[in-house]
This record gives structure tokens, C-alpha cells and sequence, in this order.
């Protein structure tokens, strides 16, 4: 997708690719049995909201932003739920650890914040998955309460 098209239309675009390859089903790693249709949506689907996340965290790291939290969804799944209300990095290391950094109110004021991983350590874990039920938020994080 390069923006022009609308998510339904590119969806008929990619059922019709597949169905010019005779594809008019799959079958994922786990097993389950997806209808083109389905498929095609999930698909495009996924690509728009990964899309526009990565847009939103290119967005925040260009300005300087680099700890964002976790909304906490009412619908969440087992592999989104760990990351709930959890601090991560967008450009950081894998791992949890503790980082100082300056109170968003207090200039000068150092505090320490607990880093639950990176963004792509959580994305690897499951959170932001294709079938997820919500896209699991992501905020700037701000110590100013």
C-alpha cells in the first residue's frame, strides 16, 4: 500500500492477485484455515495500523521522545496483556532495566523510570499482533501526573 488507495480497495486488489495464482485459501502456522477474504482483510488491515504506528513513533523519536507506555485495553489478549501499563523504548535495548531521566515539569530533575524492553522486544512477544483485538495503544510517556 502507498497511500492511494483506500484499505477496501486494496484489499480487492490483493484477493485478486491471489486468485489469478489460483490461492482461494490458507493456512497459517498454527493450523487454522483462513478464506481469501479474510485473509486479504487481515492482511491489509494489519499493514494500515503498522503503518501508522511506526508513523507515530518516527513522529515522537524525531522529537526527542523515546519512553512510551502501554495503553490498558478493556479487550485485550494473552499476548498483548503482559505489555499493559508497561513503559518501553522505541530506539532502546532489549531488556527490562531502570533509566534517569529529566521530570517533564521540573527542568534539571532527574528521576528513575523502569523500562519493561524495547518496542520491538514487546512487538517479537506478541503485543500489536495481526489478530489482535485492539492495537494496543501507544502514548508518550510523562511523569507529569
Amino acid at each position: 500500500m502507498l497511500g492511494t488507495e483506500t484499505r477496501r480497495q486494496a484489499t480487492q486488489q490483493a484477493m485478486q492477485r491471489f486468485a489469478d495464482r489460483g490461492i482461494s485459501s490458507f493456512r497459517d502456522r498454527a493450523g487454522r484455515r483462513w478464506s481469501l477474504t479474510a485473509y486479504a482483510e487481515m492482511a491489509v488491515r494489519t499493514s494500515v495500523a503498522r503503518a501508522a504506528t511506526e508513523a507515530h513513533m518516527t513522529t515522537l523519536a524525531d522529537a526527542g521522545i523515546d519512553l512510551v507506555i502501554v495503553s490498558n485495553s478493556p479487550r485485550e489478549c494473552p499476548l498483548c496483556r503482559p505489555w499493559e501499563r508497561r513503559i518501553l523504548s522505541i530506539g532502546g535495548p532489549d531488556g527490562a532495566r531502570t533509566v534517569e531521566v529529566e521530570h517533564a515539569l521540573d527542568d534539571g530533575r532527574m528521576i528513575r523510570v523502569d523500562v519493561a524492553g524495547s518496542l520491538d522486544e514487546a512487538r517479537r512477544a506478541g503485543l500489536q499482533h495481526p489478530t489482535a483485538a485492539t492495537a494496543s495503544p501507544l502514548t508518550p510517556w510523562s511523569d507529569a501526573r
